[in-house]
């Protein structure tokens, strides 16, 4: 068995046979004493206090027995906070408000674990209060003392209940906890429905006056899909009231949410006939090709596609194992373009050491074995044939379900019951196309005659 050349431990097969000279762990620790480097933080932060944040972070980490791995895996989320605090900033805050702190890191959108290591480390080190669920209620009791004194009471009562509801999952070491910034969000929009009652009925001083007419109105301001959230929230307040004697009814019916239209519709006749010439061009890019085909005839969606290794082809079967879905069986045009793309995949730098199938060859990916991102895969597609991934997936969807029934996507294509549903009613889709044929052919004959 061959040895790491650091630490001498045997190396596993996986890593033998990316042909790695190091252990996993030697290779997390060597990229941890890198983001430890006077250089590396000196390059990405700009303020003094923002580099000693992100340096006592990783040792943070290292004195709670964090592994190498999660170390790794959570130092570019917080370096990306600490970055947004810079620039929002002028100095390092001294109570940070947990509120701001969920909304950024929700417009990073990473792992929860991550998330938990540094609200911990800010609380850790007195940037976030112990108590500050407490400050943050108080700022929202304000908030609702500036509303008529009728409507302040069952506000009120909503806040408490939800605080509670909060503070029972913290006990209990909930996975996922309500934030404070939701309880914010729905207390905002129960304001704004406050705000818009007192300018269009003046008269109106308590929830008990509230009619339904009056609360209709104020949905139909809001655009259809927030609408449907809206009422839904306001049917929970609603019912709240009732239940505290506050209100002797309900000035809203409880119906099953409305079913939209789709804002994506899937691609038409002509324009699938364009993207299949394309795929079949082969002066065209492999890796292009094969994402292509993978959304377009398979109907995989970005996080599939991201999370396929090579140990999961079958050469001998021609197909891929999916998570959470049936294989991916390769026809022989499909599996031509499939060793196209491994051929080409074998000239980039460092790809022996690369377990996915798509890998990033740019200066920030060539070193480290991870997945493509979303936007690697979106760029890719959009440059093949001017759509994105979703909508060549939405027209893989609507064509077998038009064909051969929505009840085959949820066993061949790993989709769920309530989404199939919606490629159930596909008439009005195929009659569309059926129309705009004979419009084409109508006007073909027209011309011919007219010659």
């Amino acid at each position: 068995m061959k040895k790491c050349g650091e630490c001498r431990t045997e190396l596993s097969l996986n890593e033998i046979k990316n042909r790695q000279t190091r252990c996993c762990k030697c290779i997390d620790n060597g990229q941890i004493q890198k983001l430890k480097s006077s250089k590396y933080i000196n390059e990405h932060f700009i303020k003094e206090w923002g580099k000693l944040l992100f340096l006592n972070y990783i040792l943070f980490l290292e004195k709670s027995d964090v592994t190498s791995t999660s170390i790794r895996k959570s130092t570019p989320v917080a370096q990306k906070m600490i970055n947004k605090m810079e620039t929002e900033f002028l100095k390092c805050p001294t109570n940070l408000d947990l509120i701001w702190f969920e909304e950024a890191y929700s417009e990073i959108k990473s792992r929860n674990t991550t998330k938990r290591s540094l609200e911990l480390y800010f609380k850790n080190i007195g940037l976030i209060n112990s108590s500050n669920d407490v400050v943050v209620k108080g700022k929202l009791e304000d908030k609702i003392k500036g509303i008529p004194r009728g409507f302040q009471r069952l506000m009120n009562i909503y806040l408490n209940e939800k605080c509670a509801v909060r503070e029972k999952q913290i006990e209990g070491n909930a996975s996922r906890v309500l934030s404070l910034n939701t309880i914010k969000t729905d207390l905002d929009c129960f304001i704004r429905l406050i705000l818009w009652v007192q300018q269009n009925a003046s008269h109106i001083g308590t929830w008990n006056d509230l009619q339904q007419e009056l609360v209709h109105e104020f949905l139909l301001t809001l655009t259809p899909k927030h609408r449907e959230v809206v009422r839904k929230d306001l049917l929970v307040l609603f019912k709240l009231g009732k239940k505290k004697r506050l209100m002797t009814h309900i000035p809203i019916l409880d119906l099953p949410s409305r079913e939209f239209p789709a804002t994506l519709e899937p691609l038409t006749f002509k324009e699938q006939a364009k993207v299949y010439k394309k795929i079949l061009d082969k002066y065209t890019s492999p890796i292009q090709r094969l994402l292509a085909i993978l959304c377009f005839y398979h109907g995989l969606t970005s996080l599939q596609i991201r999370e396929i290794k090579i140990t999961d082809i079958s050469l001998g079967q021609k197909d891929i194992l999916i998570k959470s879905r049936a294989p991916v069986f390769l026809s022989d045009d499909e599996f031509k373009v499939l060793a196209e793309y491994i051929e080409y995949r074998s000239t980039l730098k460092r790809a022996g050491a690369k377990s996915f199938l798509f890998i990033d060859n740019s200066s920030m990916g060539v070193h480290s074995d991870k997945s493509v991102t979303n936007g690697f895969i979106a760029r890719h597609i959009k440059e093949f044939c001017g759509h994105t991934p979703k909508i060549l997936r939405i027209t893989c969807l609507s064509v077998m379900a038009s064909n051969f029934g929505p009840q085959l996507l949820v066993g061949a294509f790993g989709v769920s019951l309530t989404q199939a549903s919606r490629y159930g009613r596909l008439e009005d889709y195929l009659l569309e196309e059926s129309i705009y044929l004979q419009c084409e052919e109508n006007k073909y004959s027209e011309n011919l005659t007219n010659k």
